[in-house]
């Protein structure tokens, strides 16, 4: 055996062994591998490779502790303990699971019972020849009781440990439920709030969408009010203060007599000239034959832009007979020269004035 087994495989100085040690074997083979593998306590130290067809044959005598029966010269010197024979090849960590657990195999060998082919049980009932004992293995069962109470310790240890956790794991549990209701509470009322957002927020488009209409309205409304203001401003009259340039006002000083010539004289005698067209002959004409209320009118109002060469409508009667109604008062004490007539067309221009009914 240990020329083929073990020199085969150049093992020779892989391992050593003293007397009174215990050590742990093991050689895996099978037919699909077809090869030998060499354990030496729980470790791969050598493998070797068989031919191919290579099969364990039947109908052969199956020695144990000697060489090929009892050839002299071969026997083992040494003890064994718990040899198994398995129908399957085991991994190297069987192998590994198997060693760690030493002369206890209880678990083990529970785990693969239906592989053992040949059972050390089975074993230590067949015949012996030669010097063969049975070994002491009180101490071995012992050794495995203390091992497994130990084992039982270590295991109410670990539950113990575990309830404990599961213990701590059922109270973390329960606050990271009652945790999750309140978060789940703060969420639905956080979507309560986001749902009452969203509709103050369609509210509030809705009523920007109105205010925007209405925005859109006043605009052209007051668009349409400042063309009609344009419109009104451009077809108003402003003071045309070239009338005081004739012989009737220039350089004299405007008087309450002239004021209310200028204000109230037209309001009989303007309705009389309405249709007729505004030209020199006309205005002297009337100058001619003017003499109703002993009022002298200041007919030269009328060579003023605003009247000169046009018809003379109802409206421009009514802006002759109340052009000068808010102003004419202010000008008592006014001499009407040139250059005051100048500076008053020029206010009237910057400022933008008007006159009104």
């Amino acid at each position: 055996w240990y020329q083929r087994r073990v020199r085969g495989m150049h093992l020779s100085g892989r391992f050593s062994v003293s007397q009174g040690t215990w050590y742990h074997l093991c050689i895996t083979w099978s037919y699909s591998s077809l090869s030998h593998r060499f354990y030496f306590n729980g470790a791969l130290i050598g493998s070797q490779s068989t031919s191919s067809g290579r099969r364990i044959n039947n109908g052969n005598t199956l020695t144990i502790g000697n060489w090929g029966g009892n050839a002299g010269g071969w026997e083992l010197g040494g003890d064994l303990f718990d040899m198994n024979f398995f129908n399957v090849e085991l991994t190297a960590a069987e192998v590994k699971r198997m060693y760690d657990q030493g002369m206890c195999l209880s678990e083990f060998i529970r785990d693969h019972e239906e592989a053992r082919l040949i059972r050390w049980e089975h074993i230590r009932n067949k015949a012996r020849s030669g010097s063969v004992t049975d070994v002491d293995i009180s101490v071995i069962l012992r050794t495995c009781a203390l091992s497994f109470y130990q084992r039982l310790i270590n295991t109410a240890e670990t539950l113990n440990r575990t309830q404990e956790n599961l213990a701590k794991s059922e109270e973390s549990l329960d606050e990271t439920q009652k945790a999750l209701n309140r978060t789940e509470n703060a969420l639905n009322e956080t979507q309560q709030a986001l749902k009452e957002n969203q509709r103050m927020l369609n509210e509030t488009v809705q009523t920007l969408q109105q205010l925007s209409g209405r925005h859109n309205q006043t605009e052209v409304q007051l668009q349409d009010a400042l063309e009609e203001l344009h419109n009104y401003n451009q077809s108003r009259n402003k003071w045309d203060w070239t009338i005081f340039q004739s012989e009737q006002f220039l350089n004299r000083t405007i008087t309450t007599e002239i004021s209310n010539q200028i204000k109230g004289s037209w309001d009989k005698v303007a309705d009389k000239i309405v249709g007729f067209t505004i030209t020199e002959e006309l205005i002297r004409f009337w100058q001619a034959v003017d003499c109703e209320d002993d009022v002298t009118r200041p007919w030269s109002m009328l060579q003023s832009d605003e009247f000169m060469g046009k018809v003379m409508t109802r409206e421009l009667a009514n802006k002759l007979s109340g052009v000068w109604d808010l102003v004419s008062e202010k000008l008592i004490g006014v001499q009407m020269t040139e250059p005051v007539i100048e500076l008053l067309s020029f206010v009237t221009n910057a400022t933008n004035c008007y006159c009104g009914n």
